[in-house]
């Protein structure tokens, strides 16, 4: 056979393998190949799994074919031809799960991702329709506010924290003077309605320690008995800004 023609043949039998492992799947297995080689599955592959550099090659005769990285020394025959051509087996598709989420990486594995592949919710994150942007937006439906925080009884003081609240509650039982204090928050602003109620035994009066009123005018609280005053307060890390509306019955 002239030269010509013998890298004719090699490079048909190269063109081959690659049609042929497209469209067959690669038989795996110890040692040379056990299955029949025959006009009908022509083209077909075989790996030595405990021998990895060995591909067998059905060509009407299983031929081994040697694989190695281009550059290589093999001699122009049927063993040596695709390994002069350099010829590599392809990557696996991967069978792990796509990550969810993690650190950038470049990565190492060999193996490619099927087309079809989908990457878990991340739930790390909130979903995009859950919150509202930085800037501008839209609220529908009612808005929720927390509830309401009960601070018990007060005889001769208590304390507001503003963490536990807009919206909280007291009930005065004693006949003395309860001085209520209002707590800073420890960063921005927050207002607080404190809704109080009067002692069912009779007028009990309360004062607000600190609180800045409209004209310093500081309201009395209503002694009828069972009489309900709202207190609005709006702190600013310094001082606490009050209004009241009374007797609510």
């Amino acid at each position: 056979m002239r030269p010509v023609s013998k890298i004719v043949a090699v490079l048909m039998l190269f063109v081959g393998i690659c049609w042929a492992q497209s469209a067959l799947p690669v038989l795996t297995g110890n040692g040379k190949p056990q299955a029949v080689c025959s006009p009908a599955n022509k083209g077909q592959t075989y790996q030595e799994v405990n021998n990895e550099p060995n591909l067998w090659v059905c060509t009407g005769t299983w031929v081994l074919v040697t694989k190695v990285n281009h550059g290589g020394t093999g001699s122009p025959t049927a063993t040596g031809a695709l390994a002069n051509l350099g010829y590599v087996a392809p990557p696996s598709p991967s069978s792990s799960t796509p990550s969810m989420n993690g650190t950038g990486a470049a990565g190492t594995s060999a193996n490619y991702a099927r087309a079809d592949h989908v990457h878990p919710t991340d739930t790390s994150r909130a979903a995009a329709n859950a919150v509202l942007p930085l800037a501008g937006g839209t609220l529908t439906g009612p808005l929720g506010m927390n509830a309401e925080f009960s601070n018990g009884t007060c005889t001769t003081a208590k304390t507001i924290a503003s963490a536990n609240g807009n919206r909280q509650t007291i009930t005065l039982t004693d006949g003395d003077t309860c001085v209520l204090t209002f707590t800073q928050p420890s960063s921005g602003t927050i207002s607080i309605q404190l809704k109080i109620i009067q002692s069912s035994s009779g007028s009990f009066a309360g004062l607000i320690s600190g609180g800045k009123w409209p004209g310093g005018t500081v309201p009395t609280i209503t002694a009828t008995s069972g009489a309900v005053d709202i207190i609005s307060c709006y702190l600013d890390g310094t001082s606490a800004y009050c209004s009241a509306q009374q007797n609510f019955h």
